[in-house]
């Protein structure tokens, strides 16, 4: 491994001589950047899901615990190590792109921590090995207050989210842009839980909802009416 991880920095530092290629400028790279949160939470997930394949999902194959660690936690580093050699020659002008060994930290950060959660999350019994995608029958559901906190705490979550973006360091975007990001922001947290709950990756029993998905969606669509016709309280 170290040697191949040495080659690739003999290759790269000559190709940055012959090209185009940057260092991100410190002023637009500083670590509460909002793309900090998609690289450790990108990291987190892909280490998380590598883990979870090589150990819980396949327990068939006997994997050492510390070696599946080392291959979720080091694949995923991997991966945003190549993804920022390429910023690197995708460089604008402002230096709003760039080799970003802060963004490097973000990465290395979620893969170490997306990986132990999991291992953690399977020891306490709230992650279990795939059993195949299970979906609630809808004579077997009926519906009650469970479908509708659903929604009560989707559209509470894109007003909350809203509210973060407008009010705090990133205020200087346009409306229209964190209504986008805080609606499909919750929208996919909430569609993401709901699946794993049909992949058994929660306590055993759960399963996906379309009931419980109306209700997020409809949820969504409350809190982004608020937001975009209303206005949000506490938002500038």
């Amino acid at each position: 491994m170290k040697k191949w991880l040495i080659l690739v920095l003999l290759m790269i530092f000559p190709m940055g001589l012959w090209a185009d290629w940057h260092f991100a400028k410190p002023e637009y790279d500083y670590w509460t950047r909002a793309d900090k949160i998609g690289h450790f939470g990108g990291s987190f997930i892909i280490s998380g899901a590598w883990y979870w394949d090589e150990t819980i999902g396949h327990p068939n194959r006997s994997m050492n615990k510390t070696k599946a660690h080392l291959m979720g936690i080091g694949g995923t580093i991997g991966i945003g190590l190549v993804k920022e050699i390429v910023d690197g020659f995708h460089y604008k002008e402002g230096g709003t792109d760039g080799f970003s060994w802060k963004d490097l930290v973000y990465n290395a950060s979620g893969a170490i921590v997306g990986s132990y959660a999991v291992d953690l999350l399977s020891q306490k019994g709230f992650i279990g090995p795939y059993q195949g995608f299970q979906v609630y029958p809808s004579s077997e559901e009926p519906w009650d207050m469970t479908h509708f906190e659903e929604g009560f705490l989707s559209a509470g979550a894109v007003i909350m989210a809203y509210n973060a973006l407008q009010g705090g360091r990133f205020g200087e975007w346009p409306k229209e842009k964190s209504e986008v990001i805080a609606t499909l922001g919750v929208f996919g947290v909430g569609t993401t839980l709901e699946l794993l709950n049909g992949c058994n990756m929660f306590p055993e029993g759960n399963k996906f909802s379309w009931k419980d998905m109306l209700g997020k969606v409809a949820g969504v669509a409350v809190g982004y009416a608020v937001i975009h016709f209303v206005g949000a309280p506490w938002a500038k």
